[in-house]
């Protein structure tokens, strides 16, 4: 019996490509939170501020700086 992987679950998605990439491959990917509106929610409610959520947002648009 050989097994074929075609589908990858992960808890969150980055959001910097991946899926792109793994389709590419061959790959679907399935997340159970995209943490761009995961983080705009926490700044909507006042755990995180506004600066620090853009901070984290420019990071993940360019985590090289």
């Amino acid at each position: 019996m050989v097994l074929v992987v075609k589908d990858i679950v992960v808890v969150f998605d980055r959001e910097q490509g991946e899926a792109e990439e793994l389709a590419k491959r061959g790959y679907r990917l399935h997340s159970f939170l995209k943490i761009r509106p995961t983080l705009k929610f926490y700044s909507e409610v006042g755990k995180i501020t506004p600066a620090q959520l853009k901070q984290v947002l420019n990071y993940l648009d360019n985590p090289l700086g």
